[in-house]
């Protein structure tokens, strides 16, 4: 009657109290926030205007008033005139926006220290249950950019600060985040940023670190309008920051933080961390900081240049190989040296630091970088150097990528036409430097290789091996292929091909390639009837029997012979998506994420290194009054149920709002087939994951199927963020889920 999103806007308005009224406001509050105090931002008045990001730990009483605590700190900090800030002896010239998360806030509470400190304004831009600190650092870009993002001329300071601590309870936290605060609102920090030179610093904080890559680690800090125009939305830092890792040459290593899981997360800005990353990621940066702890008589304040060695500038908390900090060849191959910092900002922004850059200087060989680049330009200049200065040289990396873009092409008659049942890819993960779990890695594949290619199995493929080409990526431990090749010839299938193998990684990885391989006739849906399998070794990490069971109940379902013979019909109302383990709560998902799909479909799919960035900005974008109540606080599960990181793969193969689902009923009542397609058998609350313990009372509440996001109200606006599209007028999901 209405269309999408003006239904649900309507139906939220009329059938509840409250109608949306407040979140409207809201947002129109969000967006004009900065007209209604144009005088003190967008001029030069103003020293600098304050960006807080205040997290309320929810349902944790204590939790919450140590974050009360810390903000009425924070705010004595930036303007009682008795502390050292510059802002504390300019309140008066100050406004500060804030965004709070978790907990829902006493905007009062705000109010009343802005009037005690006579701040110029306070805003509270916006709330939200869940979210990291690029809810914050969004709504700066933004700020920046409202001049339509002219760099010229643009003299404003933008400050960004968060209520560190509201977490933990120790006295160090609290040291950590005075000397965070009071260093990016510090009067050398705002006093260095208005000087109007392209060579003057235009970022500023405590704790300057250039290894893993530049970072103010800490994430407290003031910068340049002109120079947070240049930067990436941070919602899509982590997807670039993947897709830098996955695109490097092969020869370029990872030793600094070896095996350290939380160190390279950090490192390699994963899912929080891309928010610590942001604002010093452009190649343009020219930094100031602060020497800590500052020798007797030396001004602890520097700017441009970084002093001391360079090895006094990696961050030690995460425990670092320090023995990796002088082998010089980690100059010319190490991700978290220049190679590195290089090709990120190759890949994030295609530029390159100025020849007259910091960069240069501080980095070791950063001359001779800078010397070949100069001669060859980028990237040659990296292959160049890594082939001439390195025994293996890059050959092997290139032809890998060549292989990798043709694999395709060298196996034409058997996957292009609709004489293969199915093409499989396999992500294979071996736990590094861990000999039990690679000998278990490999144990798994060999048990998995038997399931789809013995003719004593039970799947589809395992009689029909001949004519079944499998692609796989290795992520991890190096591979042996030699293992590979000798259990391909083993089972008879018709190939298999080692597309790629990555030191880091997420599942993603295997999941662009079936992309790309479906995408490859250009996008063309029409008369595609190739059907693709997507399978994993699932069980690496951890040695359990139910992993075993798991797994092979997950691989024989997605390529039993009635998934494969289902997708082989050529009709648009037959199930395009099958596997076990269908669950429509969170939103449709096949849970273990082993399936098979029509190419058809797939083609409609976004990136999975798009989908965690897409779904962060669902989230940010729902109406204020749709509510997460079914996971209630549950950090992990929120997690998995929002995509976040490795969950972005999860729900791949399942976001599109055409999606027609086949899946098995687990266990089958006697006498009762256990395959099903297109509706999902049995009650809509039989269909939620209860592995990660819901708050079941919440199925049956009624209010919940009006506004709750992990019922049809969330599945709905993710659709209409994602794809700008919702399920056609006859699909499953309008007679599965509730009203």
């Amino acid at each position: 009657e209405m269309g999408f999103p003006e239904a649900l806007y309507h139906r939220i308005a009329t059938e509840t109290p409250s109608g949306l009224e407040s979140s409207n406001n809201m947002n129109e509050e969000s967006e004009e926030v900065v007209d209604e105090e144009e005088d003190d931002q967008n001029t030069t008045s103003s020293p600098t205007t304050i960006f807080y990001n205040i997290y309320i730990p929810p349902n944790d009483p204590e939790g919450i008033a140590r974050a009360y605590d810390i903000v009425e700190d924070q705010m004595k900090q930036i303007g009682d005139p008795n502390e050292s800030t510059y802002t504390s002896s300019h309140a008066n010239e100050i406004s500060i926006h804030y965004i709070t998360i978790g907990e829902p806030f006493n905007e009062k509470f705000m109010d009343d220290l802005c009037d005690l400190h006579q701040f110029a304004s306070c805003h509270h831009i916006s709330h939200h249950a869940t979210g990291y600190e690029m809810l914050t650092q969004q709504v700066i870009l933004d700020y920046c950019n409202e001049d339509g993002g002219n760099i010229d001329g643009d003299l404003r300071v933008v400050s960004y600060i968060h209520n560190k601590g509201s977490l933990h309870s120790a006295d160090f936290q609290s040291r950590v985040r005075r000397r965070l605060t009071g260093s990016a609102l510090s009067p050398q920090c705002i006093e260095q940023l208005h000087i109007d030179s392209q060579e003057s610093c235009n970022v500023c904080g405590a704790n300057f670190k250039s290894v893993w890559g530049p970072t103010l680690w800490g994430n407290m800090w003031s910068a340049k309008c002109s120079y947070v125009k240049k930067l990436v939305s941070p919602f899509d830092l982590e997807a670039l920051n993947r897709e830098a890792v996955d695109s490097k040459p092969a020869e370029m290593t990872m030793n600094l933080f070896g095996d350290k899981h939380d160190a390279n997360e950090a490192a390699l800005g994963v899912g929080r961390f891309a928010a610590e990353q942001f604002v010093s990621t452009h190649p343009s940066l020219i930094p100031c900081s602060f020497i800590h702890p500052a020798p007797a008589g030396v001004d602890a304040f520097w700017a441009v240049d970084p002093p001391g060695p360079f090895d006094s500038h990696v961050i030690t908390g995460l425990i670092p190989n320090l023995d990796e900090m002088n082998v010089e060849s980690n100059y010319l191959k190490e991700w978290y040296f220049l190679p590195g910092v290089l090709w990120r900002y190759h890949v994030l922004y295609n530029e390159l630091p100025p020849l007259d850059s910091w960069i240069w200087r501080h980095y070791p060989d950063g001359e001779r970088w800078k010397g070949a680049i100069e001669e060859m330009g980028f990237p040659e200049a990296l292959y160049h150097r890594i082939a001439t200065e390195t025994p293996s040289g890059l050959e092997s990396s290139n032809n890998m990528n060549e292989e990798s873009e043709e694999v395709v092409d060298e196996e034409e008659d058997d996957q292009n036409t609709t004489s293969s049942p199915t093409t499989i890819f396999y992500n294979i993960y071996i736990p590094p430097n861990d000999p039990e779990g690679i000998a278990r890695a490999y144990d798994i594949v060999e048990d998995q290789m038997k399931q789809i290619g013995d003719p004593n199995e039970s799947t589809y493929t395992s009689s029909h091996a001949n004519e079944i080409s499998i692609h796989y990526i290795t992520i991890g431990e190096p591979f042996n292929e030699k293992f590979m090749d000798d259990l391909c010839d083993l089972h008879q299938f018709a190939s298999c091909h080692h597309i790629s193998h990555h030191a880091t990684g997420y599942e993603m990885l295997t999941q662009q390639v079936i992309l790309d391989y479906c995408n490859e006739d250009g996008g063309n849906i029409d008369g595609d009837l190739r059907v693709v399998s997507y399978i994993h070794n699932k069980g690496s990490l951890h040695s359990a029997d139910f992993q075993s069971r798991v797994r092979r109940r997950l691989t024989g379902s997605a390529l039993s012979p009635q998934c494969i013979e289902q997708l082989h019909i050529d009709s648009q109302e037959s199930c395009n998506v099958c596997g076990a383990n269908f669950k429509s709560v969170w939103g449709p998902t096949l849970w273990g994420n082993m399936w098979s799909a029509k190419c058809s479909y797939v083609k409609k799919l976004v990136s999975p290194f798009d989908l965690e960035a897409l779904n962060r900005e669902a989230v940010d974008s729902k109406p204020a009054e749709m509510t997460m109540n079914l996971f209630g606080d549950k950090h992990d599960a929120n997690e998995a149920a929002l995509g976040v990181g490795r969950f972005a793969a999860e729900q791949f193969v399942s976001t599109h709002p055409s999606l027609i689902p086949c899946s098995f009923i687990h266990p089958a009542p006697a006498g009762v087939d256990a395959f099903w397609a297109v509706d999902p058998p049995g009650p809509f609350d039989s269909h939620v994951i209860t592995g990660l313990i819901p708050n079941l009372d919440e199925m049956n509440v009624e209010s919940n199927y009006l506004k709750e996001w992990y019922f049809l109200p969330g599945v709905l606006w993710r659709y209409h963020v994602l794809y700008n599209e919702l399920p056609p007028l006859d699909s499953w999901i309008w007679r599965h889920y509730p009203d």
